[in-house]
C-alpha cells in the first residue's frame, strides 16, 4: 500500500496504490488506484482526475487495475457516474465512494475510527487508540521514547504477543493474555508497539482507559483487540467470542490483589524482561542519544524503560514514584547503602540487619511489599536482593538517609575491608580450592562488591544531595580509605585486591597517596600484589590486575593522568612472573596510544604529560614511545573505566587522524632525541626510517655518524639494523621503484659500509647465528635456491677469512661466543681446509668429545655435513691416527655417537667392542632409505633398552615392521624403560602403533590386553576407543571386570590399606577404564546386543564382586556403563538389553550409577552468558518423554527417568537465575 500523507501530496502520480489478494466491500481484489478529493465539485474533479489518470495510463495497465474516486463529501450522481465510466471499459473496474460510505467503512473499523477521531480531537470514553497511548506515553520524556526503541531486544516476546492474540481471533485460545513489565504503563506501551507492528491486528485494537470504555467495545464488533490500561480496568471487561483481551501487570503484582478477571493469572501470563545491556544501549541510540553515553545512561536507569522515562519526564509529576508514598519505603535506606545481597549467606542477612538497625524478618516484610508496587525500585531474582537503578534510588531517597544509618553503613564496610581474607591462610597452589578448604569470606562477593559500590556512589553523587553535603561524606570516605591502605601491610592489600578499583574510585587522592607511598617501599603492600602473581596456569590468579584497574580508572580524568602515569611507569621496572597481559607497561600504553588513547587528557595534555615523564623515569618513557611509534599494526583493548563518575564521558572512543599524526610526530621526535649515543635505540630508529618523512630520516642518519667512534659491539648493533632493513627493501619492497629504494637505501648503505667492526670475528658473526642468512642486497632471483646459495657462499668467505686470521682458536670463538656452533661447523669441510686438518683438529683439539660442549657440537656439525664417502674416509684416518694422540676406544664410541646412522657406522662400532655403548647413545634420528637397514636399528634399539626411540624412529608408521617388534617397543614404555628420560612420544604414537596391533590379529588376547591396561593414559584424551581388546575382555569375562574392581575399592566392610606407588598406579588405571567405558555388555562383533548374553554376564559379575563384598561399587559402575546404551530399537532410550537389565536387579545402586552416568556423559557444554537454563530444560524433556513411555513396562527405570528430568528442570531454573543475575551485572 501506498498513500503518500503531508507533504507528499504535491507529488505527481495517484493520490494512492494499493493491491489486497482478498479485498472487501470498499477495497477491490488486486491492484487498485486511488484518487481522493475534498472539492464541492465533486463530480467535476472526479471527471479531471479520471481522464488524466486514463490518459497516463497505458491500456494494459488498466486492464488489470481498478479506478478509486473518494470524496469526503456526499455526491448524489456516483452511482450513475461509476456504472458510465465501468460502461466505457478504460479500467478493469471503477468504484465511487462519498462522505456516506466512508461513514459505514468507519463503523466497520472501530479501532481506525477511534484515531480518526483522536485526530479530529472527537474521542469517546474510556478509550484510546494504539498509536495515540504509545504517543502519550514515549512524548514524557525528552528524548521521546519510540516504538522501534521499546522493541528492541525484545522481538521474540512481540511476536509471542501478536502470535497468541492471533491464536484467540483463530478461536484456538481463549485465555485473556498477562504481560509482566516493569511497570503497568511500560506493558502497555509495549503491547501498542507490538501490535501496531501487524495492520491487520492494530486496525482492530484499542486500549480501554476506563470501565467506560468496555461498552465502546461491546457496541463494535469490529474491535478484536482490547488492551486494558491497568489491572484494575480488566477486572470486569467485556466478554465476547474470540475477543482478545490483554491485561497488564507491573513485575511485581500479585493477581490476588485485583478482582474478577485480573485476579486470575494463568498459563498465558507473559514476563516482559529487560533488554540485554548491550541491546538497551543500541535502543539508546535509536531515539537520538549519544553511542558516547548509551553504557552510563544504560547503567543510570537499570535498563529499564519506566526508570529512564522516570529520570528524563517533562512533567514534574512523573519523575516522582509513586513508591516514595509507600509505608514500606523507609526500607529502601537500606538498600540505598547496601546495594545488594543474598539471603543464602546468613552473614549478609546480619550485616544488612545491623545497617538497617531492625530485624532481619521486618526488614524483608517491607522489602517483599514494596516489591510488589507498580515500577518497583527493587529487584528479586532468586535469594538475591539488588536496587534496579542504585543511583536513582540514591537521588531520590538520599535525602532521607540519617546519619545514625550511615555511621552503621561506614562500621559495617570497614569491618569487611579489614578482615583478611581466609584464602590467604593457604599455600599459593591451594587457594584454588579455598571454597573446598573452607577459607573464604562468610559474606557473599555480591555483598562485599555492593558495599564497595555505594562507596562510589556516595562520592561521585553525594555532591548532588544536601543533606550528604552537610556531613562532609567525601571526607568521611577518604578517612576509611586512608586507614584501610596507607600503612596496609601484604595481607591488606591482597585482601583488598578485587576492591581497589572500587576504593580508587570512591577516593582518587588517598588511593594514589598510599600507592605512591608504597612503590618506594621493597615488600610494602602495593608491591605485594606484583610478587604474590605468580604463573598464568590454572588455577593462577594475577593479584595485580585490580591495582591496574584502579590506576586505569583514575587515569581518565585529565587531572590525574600525570600522576598515574609515573606510577605506572615506575612499576613497569618490577618483575611480573608468568605471560600475564595485564602489566603496568601495558597499561601506559593504553593510556596513549596514539589512534585510541583511552583518556578524557586531550593531545596537549599527552604530550605534556610524556615530557614529565621523560623527566622523572627516562627508561620507562623511552618504551612508552618506541610503542607509540611502531611501524606494524596495532590492537587495543578496553581498558576499565569509572563506574560512577563521568570522568571519561565522551571519551576513549577512538581520534582524528589529525590528532593521531600529532601524538606520532611529537613521539617520533623524542625518541630520536633520547637516541643520540645509544646503539641499541638508534636500532629500533633504523626498524621505523621508511616510515618516516625525510627530514626525520636524515636526523637518523646523523644518528648513525656520530656512532663511527662506539666500540665494535655497538656498531654491529647497528649494521644489524640496517642489514635487515637492506635486505627486506632490497628483496621485498615491491611498492617502490628503483629510483625511490635508491633515494631511500644509498644512505643506509653508506653508514653500513662505514660502520664495519674492525674485530674479524664480530664483523662476521652474524653471518652463523642460524642457518638463514639474510644479505644486505638482493638476493631473489629466478631460481629457487639462489638466495640460500648466495647465502652459504658468504658465509663460507667469512669462515675462511675468520681461520685466516686466527686460526682454529679464532673458529671455536666464533662458536663459542658469538654463533651457532652446528652453523660454524656445518661450513668448515667446504672452505678449502685440507683433509688432514679437520682430522687433525678433531683429534687432537676437539676434547672428549662430550655432549653439550662446543668443540663437540662443531665435531659432530663437521661429520654430519660430509658425503657419506667423505665421512666414511675421515673416519679411517681419524682411527688410525687417534690412538697415537692417546685416544681409547670410548673415545672412538663417542665419535660414532655424533655420525649420522649408517651401517658403516655400526661396523665401525662392532669393531672396536662398543656396539652397546653405540646403540645406548646414538640418536634415534633414523632416516634410512632401505627397509631392512631401518628395521635392523630399530630392533637394535629395542634391545639396547630404548623403546621410546624406536617409537619415534618408526615415524608413526608401524605397518612395515612384524607386530613382535612393535609390541616389544610398546612393552618396554609399559617397564618404564627410557621412560625417565622426560621423552615420551605423543598420544597419537602409541594410538596409531595399537591400531597396527589391533588391526594384525598377531598377537595373544590376553598379553594384548595387559598392554592396553597399562598404557590406557598414554592413548591420551578419548583414547579408549583404541583400546578394543581390553574393551572386548571387560565385558565377556566377570573376573576380569571384578578384578579391575578390586583394584580401585576396597571391601565394603573392610578398612582402609596403604598402596605403594606400583598399586596406586594400577588402581587408577583401572578407575580410568572403567569409567570410559561406554561398551555395552552382551555386544557382539557385529555391534548388536545379545540380550542372554548381557543378562549372563551382568548375573555372573555380580556374583563375583559379591563373593568380593564389592557389590554396591559394581551395580553402582554397571549402571554408569548402561549410560551410555544406545537407543532401542523402537526409539526409546536406553535400548531394550539396558531397560531389562536396569529393571531385572531393581538394584538402587544400579540405578544411581545409570543417573550418575547419564548426567557425566553430558560431558562438557558452554552456553552464551544470558542463555539460561534452555539446555537443561530440553534434556529435562528428552528424558520426561522416554520416561513416560516407560512407566508402565519399566516403573523403576522410569522413576530413574524421572530424577534425571526434575534433576535438569532444577539445573534449568538455576541457570535461569545465574543468568538474570549475569544481565545485572553479577
Amino acid at each position: 500500500m501506498a498513500m503518500p500523507a503531508g507533504e507528499s501530496v504535491a507529488l505527481p502520480g495517484f493520490d494512492g496504490e494499493l493491491h489486497s489478494e482478498t479485498g472487501n466491500a470498499w477495497v477491490p481484489v488486486g491492484h487498485s488506484c486511488w484518487e481522493l478529493s475534498c472539492r464541492a465539485d465533486s463530480i467535476t474533479k472526479a471527471n479531471e482526475d479520471f481522464a488524466k489518470r486514463t490518459s497516463a495510463t497505458s491500456p494494459e495497465i488498466r486492464a488489470e487495475r481498478s479506478f478509486v474516486a473518494v470524496t469526503a463529501r456526499r455526491w448524489a450522481a456516483k452511482s450513475r457516474w461509476r456504472d458510465e465510466k465501468i460502461a466505457e471499459g478504460s479500467w478493469k473496474d471503477v468504484r465511487a465512494y462519498d462522505a456516506d460510505d466512508l461513514e459505514q467503512w468507519l463503523e466497520q473499523c472501530p479501532a481506525v475510527a477511534l484515531a480518526f477521531g483522536e485526530e479530529l480531537g472527537i474521542v469517546g470514553p474510556g478509550v484510546e487508540s494504539l498509536a495515540a497511548y504509545l504517543e502519550k506515553w514515549g512524548a514524557q520524556c525528552t528524548p521521546k521514547i519510540m516504538s522501534a526503541a521499546l522493541l528492541t531486544g525484545r522481538i521474540d516476546q512481540a511476536t509471542k504477543l501478536v502470535h497468541r492474540v492471533e491464536r484467540i481471533r483463530g478461536g484456538t485460545a481463549t485465555e485473556p493474555l498477562a504481560i509482566k513489565a516493569d511497570s503497568v504503563e511500560e506493558a502497555v506501551a509495549f503491547t501498542a508497539a507490538a501490535l501496531l507492528e501487524n495492520d491487520h491486528i492494530s486496525s482492530q485494537s484499542v486500549i480501554v482507559t476506563s470501565t467506560d470504555g468496555w461498552r465502546y467495545v461491546e457496541k463494535n464488533a469490529g474491535i478484536g483487540v482490547a488492551v486494558a490500561a491497568t489491572p484494575a480496568v480488566a477486572e470486569a471487561p467485556a466478554v465476547r467470542d474470540r475477543l482478545a483481551l490483554v491485561v497488564p501487570y507491573a513485575s511485581g503484582d500479585m493477581a490476588r490483589q485485583f478482582k474478577g478477571l485480573a485476579a486470575r493469572l494463568n498459563d498465558a501470563e507473559m514476563v516482559l524482561e529487560r533488554a540485554l545491556p548491550g541491546e538497551f544501549e543500541k535502543a539508546l541510540q535509536l531515539i537520538g542519544l549519544d553511542e558516547n553515553d548509551t553504557r552510563r545512561l544504560s547503567t543510570l536507569c537499570g535498563r529499564s524503560w519506566s526508570v529512564l522515562r522516570r529520570q528524563h519526564a517533562i512533567n514534574p509529576a512523573i519523575r516522582r514514584p509513586s513508591w516514595l508514598d509507600s509505608p514500606a519505603a523507609d526500607a529502601l535506606a537500606t538498600v540505598c547503602l547496601v546495594g545488594g545481597w543474598s539471603t543464602s549467606k546468613p552473614s549478609d542477612a546480619e550485616i544488612v540487619a545491623r545497617i538497617s538497625g531492625r530485624p532481619y524478618e521486618e526488614l524483608e516484610t517491607d522489602l517483599l511489599a514494596l516489591e510488589r508496587l507498580d515500577d518497583s525500585p527493587l529487584l528479586h531474582i532468586g535469594t538475591v536482593w539488588k536496587a534496579k537503578s542504585a543511583l536513582e534510588l540514591l537521588a531520590i531517597f538520599g535525602e532521607r538517609i540519617t546519619l545514625v544509618q550511615l555511621d552503621r553503613y561506614f562500621t559495617e564496610l570497614e569491618a569487611v575491608l579489614a578482615a583478611p581474607d581466609p584464602q590467604l591462610e593457604l599455600a599459593e597452589e591451594d587457594r584454588y580450592a579455598a571454597a573446598i578448604h573452607g577459607k573464604v569470606r562468610p559474606i557473599s562477593g555480591l555483598l562485599l562488591d555492593a558495599l564497595c559500590d555505594t562507596l562510589i556512589k556516595l562520592a561521585a553523587r553525594g555532591v548532588d544531595v544536601p543533606a550528604l553535603i552537610a556531613i562532609d561524606i567525601q571526607g568521611r570516605i577518604d578517612r576509611l580509605v586512608r586507614n584501610l591502605l596507607r600503612d596496609g601491610d601484604r595481607v591488606r592489600w591482597l585482601s583488598l585486591a578485587s576492591q581497589l578499583p572500587a576504593l580508587a574510585e570512591a577516593s582518587p587522592h588517598e588511593f594514589l597517596t598510599a600507592v605512591e607511598f608504597g612503590i618506594g617501599r621493597p615488600g610494602s603492600g602495593p608491591l605485594s600484589v606484583f610478587a604474590e602473581t605468580k604463573s598464568t596456569g590454572i588455577g593462577s590468579r594475577c593479584w595485580h590486575a585490580g591495582m591496574l584497574w584502579a590506576l586505569e580508572t583514575l587515569a581518565w580524568a585529565p587531572n590525574r593522568l600525570r600522576r598515574v602515569s609515573l606510577i605506572l611507569a615506575k612499576l613497569s621496572a618490577v618483575e611480573i612472573d608468568g605471560n600475564w597481559g595485564n602489566k603496568p607497561r601495558s597499561s601506559l600504553l593504553d593510556l596513549y596510544r596514539s589512534w585510541f588513547p583511552q583518556t578524557a587528557a586531550t593531545v596537549e595534555q599527552r604530550i605534556s604529560a610524556i615530557d614529565f615523564l621523560i623527566e622523572q623515569t627516562p627508561d620507562a618513557a623511552y618504551q612508552l614511545l618506541d610503542s607509540l611509534t611502531g611501524a606494524g599494526p596495532d590492537f587495543a583493548n578496553h581498558i576499565a573505566r569509572p563506574k560512577w563518575r563521568s570522568d571519561d564521558a565522551g571519551a576513549g572512543y577512538g581520534v582524528t587522524g589529525l590528532e593521531r599524526h600529532t601524538m606520532v610526530a611529537a613521539a617520533i621526535d623524542r625518541q630520536i632525541e633520547m637516541s643520540r649515543g645509544h646503539a641499541q635505540r638508534i636500532a629500533k630508529l633504523i626498524a621505523k626510517y621508511a616510515t618516516l618523512d625525510t627530514p626525520r630520516q636524515q636526523r637518523i642518519i646523523e644518528l648513525i655518524w656520530e656512532c663511527r667512534a662506539l666500540g665494535d659491539e655497538d656498531k654491529e648493533v647497528l649494521r644489524s639494523a640496517i642489514r635487515h632493513k637492506l635486505h627486506w627493501h632490497r628483496n621485498y619492497d615491491e611498492k617502490r621503484d628503483d629510483a625511490t629504494l635508491s633515494t631511500l637505501l644509498d644512505p643506509l648503505e653508506a653508514v653500513y659500509a662505514d660502520l664495519e667492526p674492525d674485530d674479524v670475528i664480530v664483523r662476521h658473526a652474524w653471518l652463523f647465528r642460524s642457518s638463514w642468512v639474510e644479505l644486505p642486497i638482493r638476493t631473489r632471483g629466478t631460481e629457487l635456491d639462489a638466495e640460500e646459495r648466495q647465502g652459504v657462499q658468504t658465509a663460507r668467505a667469512a669462515l675462511r677469512d675468520v681461520f685466516e686470521a686466527l686460526g682454529w682458536e679464532g673458529v671455536v670463538k666464533l662458536a663459542t661466543l658469538h654463533a651457532d656452533a652446528w652453523t660454524v661447523g656445518c661450513h668448515l669441510p667446504h672452505i678449502e681446509l685440507p683433509e688432514q686438518e679437520l682430522d687433525r683438529w678433531i683429534v687432537e683439539e676437539a676434547g672428549q668429545l662430550h655432549r653439550g660442549e662446543v668443540r663437540t657440537t662443531v665435531a659432530a656439525a663437521i661429520l654430519c655435513c660430509m658425503s657419506s664417502e667423505e665421512r666414511s674416509a675421515a673416519l679411517g684416518r681419524i682411527f688410525e691416527i687417534a690412538p697415537a694422540a692417546g685416544h681409547v676406544p670410548d673415545w672412538l664410541a663417542r665419535l660414532l655417537v655424533l655420525c649420522p646412522h649408517h651401517p658403516q657406522i655400526w661396523d665401525r662400532a662392532d669393531g672396536i667392542s662398543r656396539s652397546e655403548y653405540f646403540w645406548s647413545n646414538c640418536t634415534n634420528n633414523l632416516w634410512l632409505d632401505n627397509p631392512v637397514e631401518m628395521e635392523t636399528a630399530i630392533r637394535k634399539l629395542v634391545a639396547h633398552g630404548r623403546p621410546v626411540s624406536a617409537l619415534n624412529a618408526c615415524h608413526i608408521k608401524f605397518s612395515p615392521y612384524d607386530p613382535e617388534l612393535v609390541i616389544d617397543m610398546l612393552e618396554g614404555v609399559m617397564k618404564g624403560l627410557e621412560v625417565a628420560e622426560g621423552h615420551i612420544p605423543q598420544s597419537y604414537v602409541f594410538q596409531r602403533a595399537i591400531d597396527y596391533l589391533e588391526d594384525s590379529g598377531a598377537i595373544d588376547e590376553m598379553r594384548l590386553v595387559q598392554l592396553e591396561f597399562a598404557i590406557i593414559r598414554a592413548f591420551g584424551f578419548e583414547g579408549e576407543q583404541h583400546a578394543k581388546t581390553l574393551y572386548r575382555v571387560l565385558m565377556s569375562r566377570p573376573e576380569v571386570f571384578v578384578e579391575l574392581l578390586c583394584l580401585i575399592y576396597k571391601p565394603h566392610s573392610g578398612s582402609d590399606r596403604e598402596a605403594d606407588d606400583r598399586q596406586r598406579g594400577a588402581a587408577e588405571n583401572a578407575w580410568h577404564i572403567l569409567h570410559a567405558c561406554e561398551r555395552q555388555p552382551g555386544t557382539s562383533a557385529d555391534g548388536s546386543i545379545d540380550l542372554d548374553q548381557a543378562v549372563q554376564f551382568v548375573e555372573e559379575t555380580r556374583r563375583l564382586a559379591a563373593q568380593q563384598d564389592r557389590l554396591a561399587v559394581c551395580d553402582i559402575t554397571l549402571g554408569e556403563i548402561l549410560a551410555h546404551a544406545p537407543d532401542g530399537a523402537d526409539g526409546l532410550w536406553p535400548g531394550e538389553a539396558a531397560r531389562a537389565l536396569l529393571e531385572r536387579t531393581s538394584s538402587e545402586d544400579m540405578l544411581g550409577g545409570f543417573y550418575t552416568g547419564s548426567m557425566n556423559k553430558r560431558g562438557v557444554h558452554s552456553r552464551g552468558a544470558y542463555e539460561g537454563g534452555d539446555q537443561e530444560r530440553a534434556l529435562a524433556a528428552h528424558y520426561r518423554h522416554h520416561a513416560g513411555a516407560l512407566e508402565v513396562t519399566h516403573p523403576h527405570l522410569a522413576g530413574a527417568l524421572h530424577d534425571l528430568a526434575q534433576s535438569y528442570d532444577r539445573h534449568g531454573a538455576r541457570e535461569d537465575l545465574d543468568a538474570k543475575l549475569r544481565i545485572e551485572g553479577r
